[in-house]
């Protein structure tokens, strides 16, 4: 099973050759300009928009959304979930893993 960059992430937006980089790591990463430890690094940004801060977020908080569902269907599994739902659960970690079966 592949697995990912351990979590805490954090949003760092770091600014050297004359553009804003955006970057998403580890925290401690983060902390140090860790930018080639970088998770997620979207280079040449002119304007950061609210979109864009969205989708940021959205990806730093991957790491703890992922271990709030499993841990939700762990827990639930055994009846507390509709079919539906606990195919949507299950397809939605195969993809946050990789799995494409």
């Amino acid at each position: 099973m592949k697995t990912h960059t351990p979590g805490p992430w954090k949003i760092g937006e770091l600014a050297f050759e004359g553009s804003t980089h955006v970057c998403i790591a580890q925290a401690e990463a983060i902390d140090r300009g860790g930018v080639s430890e970088s998770v997620c690094l979207i280079s040449g940004v002119s304007t950061f928009t609210s979109q864009d801060a969205a989708n940021a977020h959205l990806i730093s908080a991957a790491p703890e959304l992922l271990e709030c569902l499993y841990e939700v269907w762990n827990t639930t599994v055994l009846g507390g979930l509709s079919p539906e739902m606990n195919d949507k659960i299950v397809a939605a970690l195969k993809k946050a893993k990789g799995v494409t079966t």
